[in-house]
């Protein structure tokens, strides 16, 4: 039963896009809000749990690490983004590992 609502085979596009495949689930979010998302996924909260230990180490000079951090995590964010371009499958990291091996 479950198996023709998660199908996300490509099925005859109508009304002349025969280029496009037509799926039955409805694309909702968008590039720049999935970034976003990855974006907040790979910081996490726990950047903002240690910040007054961090604070301590670092004194005045906070916002080196942060800035270091946002760096890393737009780099992740943007690989992701790049490979949801390129493999428009559901399932995520899965996806991309079934691809690289």
């Amino acid at each position: 039963m479950a198996e023709h609502i998660f199908n996300n085979a490509a099925t005859p596009a109508v009304s002349g896009e025969a280029d496009k495949p037509v799926t039955r689930l409805r694309q909702a979010i968008t590039g720049p809000l999935l970034f976003l998302f990855i974006l907040g996924d790979v910081l996490g909260a726990g950047v903002y749990a240690l910040m007054g230990v961090l604070a301590g180490k670092v004194g005045g000079a906070l916002w080196v690490p942060l800035l270091v951090a946002l760096l890393l995590a737009m780099l992740t964010a943007g690989s992701y983004a790049e490979l949801v371009t390129k493999y428009p499958r559901a399932g995520g990291a899965a996806v991309f590992a079934e691809r690289a091996f």
